[in-house]
């Protein structure tokens, strides 16, 4: 069970990132300037979507 539920988050937290990745080609030249705002802020995102997950399966 708890492979299961690692597995489904790792693929969220894939699916996130590819579609943040498209998001930022779509947006093109603003998003390379922004690239480290976008990067750091990404990375807070994902840092935050992977702490809710875990207080949600340790509940």
């Amino acid at each position: 069970m708890c492979n299961l539920l690692e597995v489904s988050t790792i693929k969220s937290i894939l699916n996130v990132s590819v579609f943040v990745f498209l998001f930022e080609k779509v947006k093109g030249t603003s998003a390379r300037q922004n690239s480290k705002t976008g990067h750091t802020l990404h990375t807070k995102f994902l840092m935050t979507y992977i702490n809710n997950n875990n207080n949600n399966n340790n509940k």
